[in-house]
């Protein structure tokens, strides 16, 4: 039986409410990630790092309608 729909998790998971790790207030997302990544014999981090270099990727020359209006507003 599990009780995280993100992770399916056997309870081990620091995101799971029973789990000996868990905190409420720390205890997010990233944890059932970093779960999955120890179940698939990952490199914990792997998933946040990958998202690091994608986020970085991204088009930086966009300008947010927000910017462009502001910045005829000085």
């Amino acid at each position: 039986m599990y009780l995280c729909d993100i992770c399916k998790d056997d309870g081990t998971c620091r995101n799971n409410e029973k789990s000996k790790g868990y905190d409420e207030f720390y205890s997010d997302y990233w944890d059932c990630i970093e779960y999955l990544e120890k179940k698939e014999n990952q490199k914990v981090g792997t998933t946040m790092r990958e998202w690091i270099i994608n986020s970085n990727k991204s088009d930086k020359d966009y300008i947010s309608s927000f910017c462009k209006w502001s910045s005829k507003h000085k």
